[in-house]
């Protein structure tokens, strides 16, 4: 568990937690929406064992909603790419230079290059999870 006042970098960004759930992953990681303070989902079930049944796991998501807050799904992002590499879905980020033009770009082996570099490594990463999700789901 952390307190921060910043959305964790390390994991994915909320917006984006719905369309992996729809793909088949689920939740380790729960993040209160206003404070952005981070509970596992293990240490929500194991607080209802050793606690008074499910007293605890209802404070928690209560306590948040309180606050005008709820308690949201997240990833992080080695297990969402972990989970794309274990469907032969393999993505990898690079620095570019090219005439004067200083970026990141992504790759899914066998599949597709980004055309243009992003500015940031981070903006390279989330687009290579969104064209990773459209692949999985023109799959379906």
């Amino acid at each position: 568990m952390t307190t921060k006042n910043e959305y964790p970098n390390w994991l994915v960004p909320i917006r984006m937690t719905e369309r992996l759930e729809e793909l088949g992953l689920e939740p380790e990681i729960y993040v209160d929406t206003k404070t952005n303070q981070w509970y596992r989902a293990f240490e929500i079930s194991t607080i209802n064992i050793l606690e008074d049944e499910e007293f605890e796991t209802v404070k928690i998501f209560e306590d948040a909603r309180k606050r005008g807050s709820s308690l949201e799904p997240a990833f992080n992002w080695d297990d969402v790419f972990a989970t794309f590499r274990d469907n032969n879905l393999v993505g990898l980020i690079t620095h570019h230079v090219n005439r004067g033009v200083v970026g990141y770009k992504f790759e899914i082996v066998d599949y597709m290059t980004s055309d243009f570099p992003f500015d940031t490594y981070e903006q390279a990463r989330e687009a290579l999870i969104e064209e990773l999700i459209k692949i999985v789901e023109e799959k379906k």
